[in-house]
């Protein structure tokens, strides 16, 4: 009888390991990604309604949430020196500044962006929220972590090895 290969080996050869592993980081963040902006949103809405609200899927921020690893990557192996301070401040901004550009492109593309902060107190634009500085720093700061552990040296992904000092690494 002829065996069935596993679906490994198929994706091995659809996608070499590097790749393959590049592939299945990006899924990751985008799950997370979408699994935390789910939560976060429908907590936020329970509360303005006064009830439990369901979340709506949206599937497709997954994809926009997979961005943080090939983007993520490189800002945080550039500022990884830098006080923790500057560090959340660099990743505020920067995620600012992502959330706008992606809902900007998505609604000039789509005619609507994935998300609608119109009539918002510190909205610009619909696409983006002041307000939430503090909160996409402190992603940021919880994203180093998950990053410094789950990237070695993937190539553009912006691996490194912390320094020994470093809250990263693990001890015996």
């Amino acid at each position: 009888m002829v065996g069935v290969p596993h679906a490994s080996t198929l994706a091995g050869r659809i996608m070499p390991g590097p790749m393959m592993k590049t592939a299945s980081r990006f899924l990751a963040y985008g799950v997370v990604g979408w699994a935390v902006d789910r939560a976060f949103t429908t907590v936020t809405r329970s509360r303005r309604q006064g009830r439990v609200v369901r979340p709506n899927a949206e599937l497709a921020l997954i994809p926009i949430y997979g961005l943080a690893l090939p983007l993520f990557g490189p800002v945080h192996a550039a500022i990884w020196p830098a006080p923790v301070a500057l560090r959340a401040a660099i990743y505020g901004i920067g995620f600012i500044a992502a959330e706008y550009a992606i809902a900007r492109a998505a609604k000039g593309a789509f005619g609507r962006a994935p998300w609608d902060y119109a009539g918002a107190r510190w909205s610009i634009h619909g696409h983006t929220r002041l307000d939430y500085l503090p909160l996409w720093a402190i992603a940021g700061l919880a994203l180093e972590r998950v990053h410094g552990r789950r990237t070695t040296q993937l190539p553009g992904a912006g691996g490194h090895q912390p320094p020994s000092s470093s809250p990263h690494e693990r001890r015996p």
